[in-house]
C-alpha cells in the first residue's frame, strides 16, 4: 500500500466514521454554514480493438463548504482529492487518474432577491457550460457571472474539465481546452431563457471564445401534451482572428414521450462543416448524445449524422437508462454504432451503486470492423 493510498484511506475512514454525526442544535455556526461531501470509488475497464486495453480504479473524497458571511453575501468552496489505487495496461485511456484540486472557491452577492453576482471557481450548468459529474469531479470554471430571472451573463477565464487525464483536470486556458493555436482571454457568454407561452420555452445563447470562435445557438422546447415534448436544436460556430477558417453548424430534433412507465427519446443530430469546438469533451453539450460513454461514433465531428434512441425507466428503486446511437460519417472513414446501459441502485439515503456498460463498433472503409467495450462501477457514499 503506497503512502498516498494510506493517506486517502485514513481520510475516507474518518469521513465514514463521522458522516452520520448530527451537530447539536446549539452550535451557532450551523445556522449559516453547511458541510457536505462524498466518498466515491470509480472502477473502469476499456477494451478498444484499435487501441488496446486499460483498467484502473480511483478512490476520491469531495468536501464542500458554504455559508453566509453577511446579509446577501455567500461564500463556498469544494476540495477534491482522488488517488488511482489500481491500474493495469493503458490506464491513461480511461481519464480516471489521480489528482487533487480546489474545484470551487466562490463568492456570491445578492443585492436584491433573484439577482446575484458571483466570482471565483464555480460550477455552471446551462447551455454553454455543463456540470457532467461523471467520474470524481464536475466540470468547473474560473469566472465572473451575473444571474437574473431567465438571464445569465458571464466571462470565464479558465476551465477545469471533468476528465482526469493529463492536465485536463487543471484550470487551463481556453486555447488549451479547445486545443487551438491562440492566446485567448477566455469565454464571454450569455444565456436567455424565454418563456414564450405556457407550453413553449426558447433558450438562446451566445459564447465568444476570444481569438478562437463564436457560438450562437438555441434550444426550443414545445410541450404538446402532458407526457410529450418536442426539442429543436441549432448551433452555429464561426472562427475569429487566426482561427477564422473554423465553421461548424449543428442541427437536431428530438421527441420525448412517456409510454406507460418508460420515457422514450428518439432523435437526430447533424453536424456540418468542421468538428464542434463546444462539445462534450470540452465545455459540455446539453443533449442526450453528451451522455455517450465511449463517444465511439464521433457524433460531434464534421459530417456526422446521428440517429439515437434514449429510454429511461424505474424497476422498483432501480433506475434504468439505455442509449443507442448510430452515426453515418461523411468525412471520417467509418460508420459506427454505440449502445449504453446504466443501472442506478440506491442502497439507502447515503449509499448508492451505479453500473455503466457500453459497447461500440465501427464499420471501417476498406478495412476490418473494430469493436470497443467500456465497463464502470461506482460506489458512492454521501454525507
Amino acid at each position: 500500500m503506497t503512502k498516498n493510498f494510506r493517506n486517502l484511506f485514513y481520510v475516507c475512514f474518518l469521513i465514514l466514521s463521522c458522516g452520520s454525526i448530527s451537530f447539536a442544535d446549539e452550535a451557532p455556526w450551523t445556522e449559516n454554514w453547511s458541510v457536505s461531501g462524498r466518498v466515491r470509488s470509480v472502477n473502469m475497464t476499456r477494451d478498444f480493438e484499435d487501441k488496446g486495453l486499460g483498467t484502473n480504479s480511483s478512490l476520491g473524497v469531495l468536501l464542500h463548504v458554504e455559508g453566509d458571511i453577511s446579509e446577501g453575501l455567500k461564500v463556498g468552496g469544494t476540495y477534491i482529492y482522488a488517488e488511482e489505487i489500481y491500474s493495469e495496461h493503458q490506464s491513461e485511456m480511461l481519464s480516471n487518474n489521480g489528482f487533487n484540486l480546489l474545484n470551487e472557491a466562490w463568492m456570491i452577492f445578492s443585492p436584491v432577491e433573484k439577482l446575484s453576482v458571483g466570482a471565483g471557481r464555480m460550477i455552471s450548468n446551462g447551455e454553454v457550460f455543463r456540470k457532467d459529474d461523471s467520474r470524481q469531479k464536475p466540470r468547473a470554471i474560473e469566472a465572473v457571472q451575473l444571474k437574473a430571472p431567465g438571464l445569465t451573463v458571464g466571462h470565464a477565464f479558465r476551465m477545469s474539465n471533468y476528465l482526469q487525464s493529463g492536465d485536463r483536470w487543471k484550470f487551463n486556458d481556453f486555447e488549451d481546452v479547445f486545443q487551438v493555436e491562440a492566446d485567448s482571454a477566455g469565454v464571454s457568454w450569455l444565456e436567455w431563457n424565454w418563456q414564450v407561452a405556457e407550453n413553449l420555452q426558447v433558450d438562446l445563447y451566445d459564447a465568444y471564445a476570444w481569438d478562437i470562435s463564436n457560438l450562437a445557438g438555441t434550444r426550443v422546447q414545445w410541450s404538446f401534451s402532458e407526457s410529450g415534448k418536442l426539442f429543436l436544436y441549432a448551433r452555429v460556430e464561426n472562427g475569429v482572428a487566426d482561427n477564422k477558417d473554423h465553421a461548424s453548424e449543428t442541427y437536431g430534433l428530438s421527441l420525448q414521450q412517456k409510454i406507460g412507465r418508460i420515457q422514450f427519446e428518439p432523435g437526430v443530430l447533424s453536424v456540418h462543416g468542421d468538428k464542434m469546438l463546444y462539445q462534450e469533451t470540452t465545455t459540455g453539450f446539453n443533449h442526450a448524445l453528451a451522455s455517450s460513454m465511449i463517444i465511439y461514433t464521433c457524433p460531434f465531428d464534421g459530417g456526422a449524422n446521428s440517429l439515437y434512441l434514449k429510454a429511461t425507466s424505474k424497476l422498483g428503486k432501480t433506475g434504468i437508462y439505455i442509449l443507442g446511437i448510430y452515426t453515418e460519417q461523411e468525412t471520417l472513414p467509418f460508420d459506427a454504432g454505440e449502445l449504453n446501459l446504466i443501472l442506478k441502485q440506491p442502497v439507502n439515503d447515503q449509499w448508492a451503486l451505479v453500473c455503466k456498460s457500453g459497447v461500440g463498433y465501427r464499420d471501417n472503409d476498406g478495412g476490418a470492423s473494430t469493436r470497443a467495450t467500456d465497463f464502470r462501477l461506482f460506489v458512492t457514499y454521501v454525507f
